[in-house]
């Protein structure tokens, strides 16, 4: 069951980088670096980053550092909501 839920985070992960790259006229290297930023972090966004072009690697490690930051607080604040419902 655990693989599934993973699937589906994947997935839901996938259709909202897409949404978002449409909505905003984002391109290839920066919906990449984001999407990388959100699963691995500082450390892996980078390098996504600097595959395009060497001068994006501080905008890869903008985007994994403030990446990590939101979702330390989005998950600090989802804890604090199911425990409420607990």
């Amino acid at each position: 069951m655990w693989v599934v839920y993973g699937m589906l985070i994947l997935v839901v992960h996938v259709v909202l980088m897409f949404l978002l790259s449409k909505v905003f006229h984002w391109d290839l290297c920066m919906v990449s670096t984001a999407s990388v930023a959100n699963i691995g972090g500082s450390a892996s966004a980078p390098i996504i980053a600097c595959a395009y072009d060497s001068t994006f690697a501080g905008i890869g490690i903008l985007m994994g550092v403030l990446g990590a930051a939101v979702g330390n607080f989005f998950g600090m604040g989802m804890g604090a909501i199911l425990r409420l419902l607990a």
